[in-house]
């Protein structure tokens, strides 16, 4: 987060501004397999009017119309830089629980980067008119492993390194440890989570690769 959005949030106390990915980590400790009781644990968290204006701004996700990168230049280029996600690994790696909001902030901003590549996923991760960060919080929430399967299917038809980096993306929303599971649980998760990032790092060097050869 930059000083600009901290004093922006810090702003906005008075509004609910929990981010809507945060409902998707509110496991029960109890429910196996993970898949079965996201379902029974998931709670939709409502988000401000405001933190909706300032994802437009920020992240450029109100746009509801698809505009091709002409360049690497035009575009966010998260896609290409793997330095967040190889401080996750690392943290990860080292048996810390990664932050919720800094990993959901980032996925939500590396679907958008992905999308904005590829017409077909905008169009399906914006088919209701929804923002990427709206689409998180009600359509991904609501069947997760169904939304993973037709990302899925779609990488078997083209773009498949992008859609692949878009799957293993929304795999690791789904293992995000939670501090009030057991501890047992907590590192199955980021053992979970580990397997998605590495494979999702994997998808963005090949991309980088893939983009530079051209």
């Amino acid at each position: 987060m930059t000083a600009f959005s901290d004093r922006l949030f810090e702003s906005m106390l008075t509004i609910d501004i929990s981010p809507p990915w945060t409902g998707l980590f509110m496991k029960l400790a109890s429910a196996r397999p993970a898949a079965t009781s996201l379902a029974r644990a998931l709670v939709a968290t409502p988000i401000g009017i405001v933190l909706a204006a300032f994802l437009c701004l920020s992240a450029s996700g109100c746009i509801n119309t698809f505009s091709h990168q002409d360049s690497d230049e035009d575009g966010l280029e998260v896609v290409f830089d793997i330095t967040s996600v190889s401080e996750f690994i690392r943290q990860t790696e080292a048996g810390q629980n990664v932050s919720q909001f800094s990993l959901g902030w980032f996925i939500d901003t590396l679907l958008i980067d992905i999308a904005a590549r590829d017409e077909e996923l905008f169009r399906y991760f914006h088919r209701d008119g929804l923002l990427m960060s709206s689409y998180l919080q009600t359509t991904f929430q609501s069947h997760p492993e169904q939304e993973i399967a037709t990302i899925d299917r779609m990488a078997q038809q083209g773009n498949t390194t992008l859609r692949l980096a878009a799957r293993h993306a929304l795999g690791a929303l789904l293992h995000i440890p939670n501090t009030k599971d057991s501890p047992d649980v907590q590192e199955n998760d980021r053992h979970l989570l580990l397997e998605e990032l590495i494979a999702l790092r994997e998808m963005q060097e090949q991309a980088q690769d893939e983009n530079s050869s051209r």
